[in-house]
């Protein structure tokens, strides 16, 4: 449960009902003619690291245009061996440079934020499961560490040693329009509860305001977006059972909600869809609405399908859209297309009780416009394993997607970064 951020798309679940609301988008018909023509992929980047099960989570481009940073981390396959890293590729996805951190210590990355100046903030979880805090360091344009810090986390309501947290961790960093920088995270304690958290820091690494979210659980932080208001839209699992890992879980539920930088919830929907589904992404939509995207499971005998669901302001579900059939298919990434619309990047995973459960899976791009039309999907590339864990818009209209992924079946797994140009949108 507690490093379910890295590598394993599946666990970041969270249930949403779409209730009885008229759903607001549709699919072209057949024939019906392309908004855009196919993506081009300006490069694809795997590393090869042998012995070592790599792995990319965060991804930001650099504030002037030089290239892209992306943080990750490695598993040794060992106890105690589990290293967080920072890369920087230039624009045609050349390593620049490369910074590991004390692999003795279980330093996980989970969030990363550029900085104007080429240096950035990586963020995550630092220790073993059973007592990992919250980590962050800052790395110069060079590749240097200014610093790193384990903050302390706050301890429960009712003081003594038992109510701190047994896990405590960043899982989200994001600097907001304004400046701020921003971190999310998740305090697991003692009891099963939660506690979701909001903490702004200065360019030192200090907490300057630290809010705790009236969010019930248990509940874990997968998806956390700033809204054009300024205020926050975010998203994780809602776990039935607090004790029990989240893959391990045989009912899966969630959460969306949205809340201000001052800790206010303005509104929270716990969810109860399923019988299985997951968010894996979240961008606004319209005037202070949310897309989210994801994956679910309506019979338990076929494969995922692939989903988008809207709300508006207010929390109201005001859409959705179910596509794949019975394809093991996921939404990965959703992002503004500037245009009224969204990108969604997603995954089709093969299906294990077919004849084709060796083939690979396959990642892909499709569209869905300021009217609700679901766009054809475009072929973004394929390997024997994929998974895909962040999608960012470059400067120049394109995507950026960085994952992991093996060559061929009983491979290690390896950074995947691929860079498209898109045509129009």
């Amino acid at each position: 449960m507690r490093c379910t951020r890295a590598g394993l798309l599946l666990c970041l679940l969270v249930a949403l009902t779409a209730g009885s609301a008229a759903a607001q988008v549709r699919e072209r018909a057949a024939g019906a003619p392309a908004a855009e023509a196919a993506p081009r992929a300006a490069w694809v980047v795997s590393p090869v690291f042998a012995n070592k099960w790599h792995m990319a989570t965060a991804v930001a481009e650099v504030a002037d245009g030089s290239g892209y940073l992306i943080a990750g981390q490695r598993d040794y396959n060992a106890p105690g061996q589990v290293a967080a890293w920072v890369m920087k590729v230039d624009r045609r996805g050349r390593t620049r440079w490369w910074r590991n951190f004390d692999a003795a210590r279980e330093v996980r990355a989970y969030g990363l934020a550029a900085l104007p100046d080429g240096g950035a903030f990586v963020a995550g979880a630092i220790g073993d499961d059973r007592r990992a805090r919250p980590w962050i360091a800052r790395i110069s344009p060079k590749a240097w560490v200014f610093w790193e810090k384990t903050l302390p986390p706050r301890s429960a309501p009712t003081a003594g040693p038992a109510s701190g947290p047994v896990w405590s961790g960043i899982e989200r960093l994001a600097t907001t329009e304004d400046g701020v920088l921003l971190a999310a995270g998740t305090d697991y304690l003692p009891d099963g509860s939660t506690r979701t958290w909001l903490l702004e820091l200065d360019a030192e690494g200090t907490p300057l305001r630290r809010n705790t979210l009236d969010l019930p659980g248990p509940r874990g932080l997968g998806a956390l977006v700033e809204l054009p208001d300024g205020t926050l839209a975010l998203g994780g699992p809602l776990l039935a059972e607090a004790d029990t890992p989240v893959a391990a879980q045989t009912v899966r539920h969630g959460w969306v909600a949205r809340a201000t930088r001052d800790g206010e919830v303005l509104w929270d929907r716990p969810l109860d869809g399923g019988p299985q589904e997951a968010v894996l992404a979240l961008a606004p939509s319209g005037r202070d609405g949310v897309l989210a995207g994801g994956w679910q499971i309506d019979n338990p005998w076929f494969g995922p399908q692939g989903w988008t669901r809207r709300f508006d302001a207010a929390g109201a579900a005001v859409g959705e859209l179910n596509f794949g059939d019975r394809a093991h298919e996921l939404v990965a990434g959703v992002l503004p297309d500037g245009a009224g619309g969204h990108w969604l990047v997603g995954l089709t995973e093969p299906n294990p009780q077919t004849a084709g459960a060796d083939g690979p899976t396959v990642a892909w791009k499709r569209t869905l416009d300021a009217e609700g039309w679901l766009g054809e999907q475009q072929f973004l590339g394929a390997s024997a394993r994929l998974a895909l864990e962040a999608v960012a818009r470059t400067s120049e209209g394109g995507l950026l997607i960085v994952g992991w992924r093996t060559i061929r079946a009983g491979m290690r797994p390896d950074i995947w970064i691929a860079r498209f140009v898109l045509p129009t949108g």
